[in-house]
């Protein structure tokens, strides 16, 4: 499988036009960032620009889960996710601070919070299709901590079941761009996190009947970790070639 670089341009593998002109756009934000940290250019912007951050973790977020379908990424463009998320949280708390009522510190911090959940899924994606191990490695020391500042940033005072919180997650995106391709590639998502919320279920019931009865047995499966769940999203094939309605991935 092809890995998409900052040197990529072309994606040669994507045969519907509309969804590969989308997936460039997001690419080349992608690069675009990259290139503004390796030479330095505009480094007030990147630190300090809610907006810049905001748009790398956005277009990251929308051609995460699509792409995984073809290519793997280069490590590099989840090392900058990182940067950028971290930049995001800073200047956040910035605004926060400086924010003269409580309603617009509540709007920041919920905001924060929904781009840190998106955070949170593109990591979690790579830690559930990528197939070079320093990135998984690198993605699963990340996941965790972001989805508990998402937690945090959202005022919960008691966090989520890990696995039912990224099915909310993707349930909540798929909604969002039910009109789109995208909604169908969340949707996909959303029903590997189904499957193994209810085998993760079917193993606590099962655990349970065996502290009663004495039985012995082992427990289940670990979530999306069957070759099933972690090949299966790549399988999308021509059947979905019929029209769809044209969509390019919003600014924000």
């Amino acid at each position: 499988m092809k890995t998409i670089s900052v040197e990529t341009v072309e994606l040669p593998e994507i045969k519907d036009d509309r969804e590969k002109a989308c997936m460039k756009v997001c690419i080349d934000s992608l690069r675009q960032y990259y290139e503004n940290h390796r030479c330095q250019r505009s480094y007030f912007d990147i630190h300090c620009g809610l907006m810049i951050n905001k748009h790398y973790i956005h277009m990251f977020f929308q051609s995460a889960d699509y792409l995984y379908q073809y290519y793997e990424f280069d490590q590099i463009f989840f090392v900058l996710l990182d940067r950028a998320a971290t930049h995001l949280e800073d200047l956040s708390q910035r605004a926060i601070v400086t924010s003269l009522t409580e309603e617009a510190k509540t709007a920041t911090k919920q905001e924060l919070g929904d781009y840190l959940d998106k955070v949170t899924l593109i990591f979690q994606t790579a830690v559930d299709k990528a197939g070079n191990e320093d990135c998984v490695r690198f993605c699963t020391d990340k996941v965790g901590k972001y989805s508990a500042r998402a937690d945090a940033a959202h005022g919960l005072a008691v966090t989520p079941a890990y696995a039912k919180k990224i099915l909310a997650l993707y349930e909540k995106a798929a909604e969002e761009h039910k009109d789109d391709f995208f909604g169908e590639i969340f949707e996909s998502r959303a029903k590997e996190y189904r499957r193994a919320c209810e085998v993760k279920e079917i193993s606590e019931m099962g655990a349970a009947s065996r502290g009663l009865f004495g039985d012995d047995a082992t427990d289940g499966t670990p979530l999306l970790k069957d070759s099933d769940c972690r090949s299966g999203f790549r399988r999308r094939t021509a059947r979905h070639e019929e029209e769809r309605p044209t969509s390019s991935p919003s600014p924000t």
